[in-house]
């Protein structure tokens, strides 16, 4: 593998409103995700497989439980390094902000990635691409055409036959070509000081990367290439998305792989030793990690480390974050059940469509309605969700 002098900034700054209760109490990049891990640890391990040794994550105020959780990932200890932000500020500003950390590494490149997406990229080969181009400065783009198109406000891209981008435009119905910016740059490190200086002269800047910087490139006629993500790309934004991702690692049609699960292991249909499940409970087509004690049925679902599933209880198409409590004889479907959350037994609670889903908050406490609501629809194991 080729080896080159780069240094990685993580930007876990977004609070993640549009998820809701799910971010109430942490930081969007701290999200649990997949029953082990949490959304960082997915760029970290990009990271870690391109042989990236430095690496600063910049994070907002409310970061405490994420620094938290990388402090105590041992492979990255002291390679790390955690950075700060200015809550409203654009990603630019929050670059700028920590210009000194950069200056002291004085890499010859620098890897600019979104800590708060889900994407199959090898860091290294994006490295290689740059490089061999001779650019400035590279943005990853994927297809808007393709399988997890976003569905929010983003940045699109038109490319020339080159391979290089043309044109950008921000908005949710941009019609400038066929692909978006999915949040991952590369820029030499000597031309990166220049623009983050530029911009933050310009009292017109949003002080944003995408918003003001790269389209300052272009316009100052300078290339901007692009690299084209080829396998699995996914923005999580909303809760909808936080459960689509988790129960397409339950698709045996769509494994994630290596390319994204951090340190991958496929543990669909396989339980660890921590893991007790008591009769007469039972799990099938499920991912069940951590110390996780069962005795209800669970079907189809992601459950993390720390949930305790009572008796009698049946959990469908359902995502429980860590240290979740479900009572006896709760029914749940097309679900996620917030960390630390307590579903009573008795609940009966599910999505009003397979095109919602039902969501329970962090530390949220849920009782049975009064009166009790008639028995849920459980379609057969055989189904699963588009």
């Amino acid at each position: 593998m080729q080896s080159y002098s780069c240094a990685a900034v993580l930007l876990a700054n977004g609070e993640g409103e549009r998820l809701g209760a799910l971010t109430s109490s942490k930081v969007k990049a701290a999200l649990p995700i997949g029953g082990e891990h949490r959304l960082i640890d997915l760029a970290l391990s990009h990271c870690s497989r391109a042989g990236i040794e430095r690496v600063g994550v910049i994070a907002n105020p409310m970061a405490s439980c994420l620094t938290r959780h990388v402090s105590s990932l041992k492979e990255w200890e002291d390679r790390v390094t955690m950075l700060p932000s200015s809550p409203g500020k654009g990603t630019a500003d929050a670059i700028f902000r920590n210009y000194v950390y950069l200056k002291l590494l004085d890499p010859e490149y620098v890897l600019i990635a979104s800590a708060e997406h889900l994407y199959e990229i090898d860091y290294n080969e994006l490295l290689g691409h740059h490089v061999q181009s001779g650019a400035l400065a590279t943005a990853a783009v994927a297809s808007v055409g393709a399988d997890g198109a976003p569905r929010v406000v983003r940045t699109h891209a038109a490319l020339d036959q080159n391979g290089r981008i043309r044109q950008l435009a921000r908005g949710r119905k941009a019609a400038v070509g066929t692909y978006v910016l999915a949040g991952v740059y590369v820029f030499k490190w000597c031309y990166l000081k220049k623009l983050l200086e530029k911009d933050a002269c310009s009292l017109s800047s949003s002080h944003d990367l995408e918003a003001d910087v790269l389209p300052a490139v272009l316009a100052a006629g300078e290339p901007l290439h692009a690299y084209e993500l080829e396998g699995y790309w996914r923005e999580v934004e909303t809760p909808e998305d936080v459960w689509r991702v988790n129960m397409e690692l339950l698709d045996s049609m769509r494994p994630l792989g290596a390319g994204v699960l951090p340190f991958h292991e496929d543990r669909t249909g396989k339980l660890s030793t921590d893991v007790y499940i008591a009769a007469p409970g039972s799990v099938h087509q499920s991912r069940i990690v951590g110390r996780t004690s069962i005795f209800g049925r669970v079907e189809h679902s992601v459950i993390s480390d720390g949930v305790l599933v009572g008796q009698g209880s049946v959990l469908r198409n359902c995502f429980v974050m860590p240290k979740a409590r479900i009572g006896k004889n709760v029914m749940l479907r097309n679900a996620i059940i917030g960390e630390g959350a307590i579903v009573e037994s008795g609940v009966e609670a599910a999505s009003a469509s397979a095109d919602s889903i039902y969501v329970v908050g962090n530390g949220a406490r849920i009782a049975p309605r009064q009166p009790k609501t008639p028995n849920l629809f459980m379609p057969p194991l055989s189904w699963l969700p588009n």
